[in-house]
């Protein structure tokens, strides 16, 4: 080190100073305890206060001002009282209600302190067992419903089931839908009730005379609720119409004709449709044509039916996609006027 002339460098000052400049044996500058632990625990206060309690409360003061049923716990009430929640799996027994999510908190089901999902994958052939084992029943009276295993012949086999459809609409609107109302099913919603080789019938008591119908949709109530019961079909007896191909049929004409009221220029003679319609029915016209298979990821291929766009029904040329008038392109311009 390089110092001012005259002066000299004192031995101490190379060493370590106290607070008065003298270094002092025995002594360390290490901080003491005391010195680190209290601003921590006063760290610790300080955010355990913000993140546990302030901010806690004001995220549930405003969920409460701006959703104040969902901060509730989304509750369901029956006669004032919570019987339980949308949010939480529940059991039930009784034929009127659907059974519930497959629960995974063995070996009590739908514990609530345990609520969790089936971690069953939709390829899972575990999940498709499970479920077909909690199917629910109707009980059909006598007189409102019979079966036959042998339907039609010519090689189609399997029970086919036929319904009343008048007594089962009935039974549908007044009792079966308005108890699912615990679940969540109301006028927001639509409900598709998908009966495995169970069809309708227009006569009361059923017959095959009178047959066959695959599937509606139809609506009810101030306000409205929409339904729809479709026969998921694994007989052959109806010229191309397999598995989920009603379904379809049905779910597509609800979404462009909930009520069956929204009208159309007169068209007919095409599918289901002998003679001369005037609404927004997109399944009618082409009834029996069939969608190109879909395969799902479970490995099973459905058929869906083929639907009529809505330039079909009303001008050319179409603002389909592709320019198209249904979504396979089998109708190649507007609906011919009827008659």
């Amino acid at each position: 080190m390089n110092n001012l002339p005259g002066t000299t460098l004192d031995a101490r000052e190379r060493g370590p100073r106290d607070s008065g400049g003298e270094a002092q044996e025995g002594m360390s500058n290490e901080p003491s305890t005391h010195s680190v632990l209290r601003p921590a625990a006063a760290l610790l206060i300080v955010m355990t206060v913000i993140t546990g309690i302030a901010y806690p409360l004001a995220v549930t003061g405003v969920a409460e001002v701006l959703f104040p049923a969902q901060a509730a716990g989304s509750l369901i009430a029956r006669e004032g009282e919570p019987v339980g929640s949308r949010l939480i799996g529940q059991p039930f027994s009784d034929p009127k209600y659907f059974w519930s999510r497959p629960s995974a908190t063995l070996p009590q089901p739908y514990n609530g302190l345990a609520s969790g999902g089936s971690n069953l994958g939709p390829s899972n052939k575990a999940l498709v067992d499970r479920v077909k084992g909690e199917e629910v029943s109707v009980n059909v009276p006598a007189g409102k419903g019979i079966s036959s295993g042998n339907v039609g012949g010519c090689g189609h086999g399997g029970n086919l089931g036929l319904l009343a459809l008048d007594w089962f609409s009935n039974y549908l609107e007044t009792t079966l839908i308005p108890s699912l109302a615990a679940q969540g099913v109301g006028p927001t919603n639509f409900p598709v009730f998908l009966m495995n080789d169970v069809v309708m019938s227009g006569d009361d008591p059923p017959d095959f005379v009178n047959c066959c119908i695959l599937g509606y949709h139809g609506a009810f109530g101030i306000p409205t609720q929409t339904y729809s019961p479709t026969d998921f079909d694994t007989t052959g007896l109806f010229t191309n119409t397999s598995d989920t191909s009603v379904w379809a049929h049905e779910v597509g004409e609800w979404m462009d004709d909930p009520l069956g009221t929204n009208p159309t220029p007169a068209w007919g003679h095409t599918g289901q449709v002998s003679g001369c319609q005037n609404n927004l029915e997109n399944g009618d016209p082409l009834s029996g044509t069939l969608f190109p298979a879909v395969k799902m990821p479970n490995n099973i291929t459905y058929q869906l039916q083929e639907l009529a766009f809505f330039s079909w029904f009303f001008s050319t040329p179409s603002i389909g996609a592709g320019g198209k008038f249904s979504n396979n392109g089998t109708f190649t311009t507007v609906a011919a006027a009827c008659p």
